[in-house]
């Protein structure tokens, strides 16, 4: 059984000699106790009653409201029911897991929860501490707010005997800190009262006459945030969410009753922030995480509390740990949802490595290691620890990092890293510029930090590292292309169509500052006619390896006629991607084959493959498809469609006129 004590004026009645007491048992210096009781014994009030002035009053126990003292006293007399409970009630309490703790009551100022076996001795018991509490503070209990809930498996007869005898009224739900309390799992029924009262906020202002900003900003400070409180601490569903924000979508449109309106933007656009073009909402369901961080923060840095300790005689103490099964609990399934929101944004400091996922923890600057350009093949680390990177001593294990693809030499002085330097130029020369460059910029952050310039933080460094090399993959050598790749195009002051019987790719890509990337091909034949034209939007930080996924998508256009022409010529306005695609037919150019990446060998599949570097001014028509695959993905197969723009269709006339 739980029985939900509720006391009259908790504040008002506290007895004054029994915090004095307290503060006694607990150790206050005697000084310290003298001024805190100088500053809540013995007030005197008066009200004014049509100006005039009542007789003072004076007060004989209670704390004042609002005094930023008052709080930290009440807990303190508070610690007394905690204390009776312990000695008294030893017996009283339910044990939620195996060998875990008993959990008696729950204290949070005036509201009082209390555990126990249902059982009329446990029940006198009960009756007794609270009285023996009432007496020593000068509390009361409100008979009238306060319930008890009893198991199902309770009998009735029990369970009415029980209630009569504390006085209590018996109820199947209860209310604590304004979340449900049921013996079973809550339901959507269960958040009636949540989906009312944000029903309510719009009813207010239903029949007012409000502008598109006001509705705007009701939707945002008073609708939305009237779940919050349940998503965080509560299992509610999504459908609940759902149906609020679907009342905000309809308030938001709607001009009058009799009318649904018409929604001219997506909700998923209105929950973008404002400098990105939304109305600054933000989406239920996608908040739930988020919400739920703070709790799982305090799981892991608060192994002390009570929570903790409870969840991890059943889960452990992992919160990204999810347990199999349905039969999880509501609070496991919180920690997780946290955790989860966590992972992207906490750093973990590297202690023995127990509990740190190499891939998908970030313990290597702000990013998770398995979003890092990588240049070794990291599938094998799957599901590893940091520690099994450690050697038995505790160090680093030079050997096994090595395998990664990384052999960073370790020099005692400025010649053993020349030499080292050199031998490493010799065996991967790629990843020895890489090296050097990284060396460069890190010498050059360092002296702008010194001399107090704006100076590049480690993951900008690194940017600027990868990004200033083409970056190599893996690929079969294609043996052909030796034959069919010439040195090399002129350059054309426009663009050109291919000669006859050919096909002309032209490729581009474009990057955004949040690593939005929108990737382009667009594909004419000898007359100048539009075959296709696509575009794909990813994330991405490099803008070199975009335009490389760019020609690697050439292979989702491929059609069985494509393959009978007498060739096809790759356009594109990078020169280092130009000159990195023309190297491939190189034997010496082994890195090209060794490395991860888009796979090219479908080149193979036409007879003859040309690349060719053109200015941007006759990029244009790829240049427009990637700016456009920035708001999503696209297909246009002919000209005469309604999806694709009049703007790119006047493009494609005016190069192939000129042509």
């Amino acid at each position: 059984m739980a029985l939900k004590v509720d006391m009259e004026q908790d504040y008002d009645c506290m007895s004054w000699d029994t915090l004095h007491r307290v503060m006694d048992a607990m150790g206050f210096l005697a000084r310290f106790s003298r001024w805190v009781l100088a500053c809540v014994c013995e007030p005197r009030f008066a009200f004014l009653l049509n100006g005039n002035r009542s007789h003072w009053i004076n007060a004989h126990s209670g704390l004042r409201q609002g005094c930023l003292l008052s709080p930290y006293l009440f807990i303190l007399c508070s610690e007394l029911l905690t204390k009776a409970f312990n000695q008294s009630g030893a017996g009283l309490g339910v044990q939620i897991v195996i060998n875990g703790k008993r959990v008696s009551h729950l204290l949070y100022v005036d509201d009082i929860l209390v555990f126990a076996e249902a059982s009329l001795a446990n029940a006198k018991c009960i009756y007794g501490i609270l009285a023996d509490y009432c007496g020593w503070t000068g509390k009361k209990i409100n008979i009238n707010k306060s319930a008890i809930i009893f198991n199902k498996r309770c009998p009735r007869w029990k369970g009415r005997r029980i209630a009569r005898l504390l006085g209590y009224k018996m109820v199947s739900s209860l209310d604590y800190l304004g979340i449900p309390l049921l013996t079973r799992r809550l339901l959507k029924a269960d958040y009636a009262k949540t989906v009312t009262k944000a029903v309510a906020k719009i009813n207010v202002w239903g029949k007012r006459h409000l502008s598109l900003a006001g509705r705007a900003t009701i939707i945002r400070t008073s609708l939305l945030s009237v779940p919050m409180y349940c998503m965080t601490l509560t299992g509610i569903p999504r459908g609940s969410l759902e149906f609020i924000e679907k009342i905000g979508r309809q308030f938001l449109w709607r001009k009058n009753s009799n009318s649904r309106g018409l929604h001219y933007v997506a909700w998923s656009e209105l929950c973008k922030p404002t400098e990105m073009g939304g109305l600054g909402f933000h989406s239920s369901v996608d908040w739930i995480g988020p919400l739920r961080a703070r709790l799982a923060l305090n799981f892991i840095q608060q192994p002390d509390t009570l929570l903790h300790h409870i969840l991890r005689e059943k889960y452990g103490d992992n919160p990204w740990v999810e347990w199999p099964g349905r039969n999880v609990s509501i609070s496991w399934q919180i920690m997780n949802d946290g955790a989860n929101a966590l992972r992207t944004i906490i750093r973990w400091k590297i202690g023995d490595g127990k509990t740190v996922n190499v891939l998908s923890d970030i313990w290597v600057l702000d990013r998770q290691l398995d979003e890092w350009p990588a240049y070794g093949d990291l599938s094998r680390l799957e599901h590893w620890q940091v520690s099994q990177l450690f050697t038995e001593n505790g160090d680093w294990d030079a050997g096994l990092l090595g395998q990664w693809g990384f052999h960073m030499p370790a020099a005692i002085s400025f010649d053993a890293m020349i030499r080292n330097l050199e031998e490493m130029a010799g065996h991967n020369p790629g990843l020895g510029r890489i090296f050097c460059s990284a060396v460069y910029h890190a010498w050059r952050a360092r002296n702008d930090k010194k001399h107090g310039r704006n100076w590049g933080s480690p993951t900008i460094v690194a940017a600027t590292v990868l990004g200033a090399f083409a970056k190599p993959h893996l690929m079969p050598f294609v043996e052909q292309w030796h034959i069919n790749q010439p040195p090399g195009l002129s350059v054309p002051p426009k663009w050109c169509v291919p000669p006859p019987n050919w096909l002309k790719f032209n490729f581009d890509a474009s990057l955004l500052s949040s690593n939005l990337a929108g990737l382009s091909l667009v594909v004419r034949d000898h007359c100048g006619n539009l075959i296709v034209a696509t575009g794909q939007q990813l994330e991405h930080w490099d803008a070199a390896t975009a335009k490389l996924l760019a020609v690697s998508t050439i292979k989702n256009v491929i059609d069985d006629w494509m393959l009978d022409r007498a060739g096809i010529i790759i356009e594109g306005d990078c020169s280092n991607i130009i000159e990195w695609l023309e190297q491939l037919r190189h034997h010496q150019h082994n890195l090209h084959r060794r490395r991860e990446g888009p796979d090219f060998s479908f080149f193979t599949l036409f007879q003859q493959v040309l690349f060719n570097r053109v200015p941007r001014c006759c990029n244009r028509a790829a240049d427009f498809c990637a700016r456009r695959a920035l708001e999503g993905n696209f297909t246009w197969k002919n000209v005469w469609g309604d999806d694709i723009p009049c703007t790119f269709v006047s493009l494609l006339r005016e190069e192939s006129v000129r042509s």
